[in-house]
């Protein structure tokens, strides 16, 4: 199929929203890599938005923890970006939190442009419990009060 809007004055409906191509995972065990998340603007009936509207209009997306007492968000990425205009999208890379076990970290996303910002989209993630091996231990990190740490049992690495 073509693109939604295939020729600069093709027509298009603006988008509307910010929906998910690639989730937050539900729950990530303290010790996990990282993981990624993929976002695409859409219209009013779900289709999704993509082409030249995009790039004329600057729109920009932005990922924002919303718990940052409870977590602390890491990336090995940027966490504002522009959307990409042949697929509407954008994907935040390399995402992980540090926080106390079972503790539920909330995400944010927005988007904005020249004329307006959009409905955007939120997750939950929930911090685990430790993986077989592993024994929490109070860590004195950069949250406020005391977070979980792993530390390999007989006194390894603290991951």
């Amino acid at each position: 199929t073509a693109p939604y809007q295939s020729e600069p004055t093709g027509f298009a409906t603006p988008p509307s929203k910010l929906t998910f191509v690639s989730s937050c995972p539900g729950a990530v065990a303290l010790v996990n890599a990282s993981f990624d998340i993929e976002l695409r603007v859409v219209d009013q009936f779900d289709t999704p938005v993509r082409g030249p509207i995009i790039s004329q209009l600057d729109y920009e997306a932005s990922s924002t923890n919303v718990s940052p007492n409870q977590c602390v968000l890491c990336t090995d990425g940027a966490l504002v970006m522009p959307l990409n205009a042949s697929t509407g999208s954008v994907a935040f890379e390399g995402l992980s939190f540090r926080g106390a076990e079972n503790v539920v970290c909330s995400l944010a996303f927005t988007v904005t442009s020249r004329q307006e910002g959009l409905q955007g989209s939120s997750c939950n993630v929930t911090l685990t419990s430790c993986p077989d091996g592993f024994d929490p231990v109070v860590d004195e990190g950069p949250l406020e009060g005391e977070s979980l740490a792993l530390e390999a049992g007989g006194g390894g690495s603290v991951w």
